[in-house]
């Protein structure tokens, strides 16, 4: 598997183009900056990825991105984001639901909340495998699914 570059983009409307730079830059510790082209419409936001993680979530809502921000202290957080601009959905088990003022919604994550498994041997994983001889299984005898695993709820995309 060849690993690709990505970009993460947050795309605001133009009306709130200004205060969303403002607080996505603050919320994240990462001064904007721009090309100083007045046509360029991207403000990078560098070193705001920091140790960022792409994952995919089984939700029952319509597809969207989400930011997961990681904090020791997810109340302190909360207060520090809505002083910036945001506003509380809801509480989770151990965390917020949040609406930046751009609209997007994020989570605020304790920083405890278990990482999933760092190793990455470069080779394809067992939904390659699957989706090669996809037509074939239909056939076959039902694969039987793994017994589910014991880990805490910690992360939830919430329905607008």
């Amino acid at each position: 598997m060849v690993r690709r570059r990505y970009t993460l983009l947050i795309d605001c409307e133009e009306s709130g183009f200004r205060s969303g730079v403002r607080f996505w830059s603050e919320a994240l510790g990462a001064p904007a900056r721009h090309s100083g082209d007045p046509k360029d419409p991207f403000i990078e936001l560098p070193g705001a990825a920091g140790d960022m993680r792409v994952e995919m979530q089984r939700v029952n809502a319509p597809g969207r991105y989400h930011l997961d921000l990681y904090a020791p202290d997810v109340d302190a957080e909360a207060r520090r984001l809505e002083a910036l601009g945001a506003q509380k959905v809801r509480r989770e088990e151990a965390w917020w639901v949040m609406r930046a003022p751009t609209g997007h919604l994020f989570c605020i994550i304790p920083d405890s909340a278990p990482q999933p498994d760092d190793e990455f041997d470069g080779e394809a994983d067992e939904f390659d495998d699957e989706a090669d001889d996809f037509e074939d299984e239909v056939d076959d005898q039902p694969i039987e699914p793994e017994p589910p695993q014991a880990y805490p709820r910690l992360r939830s995309v919430p329905n607008p």
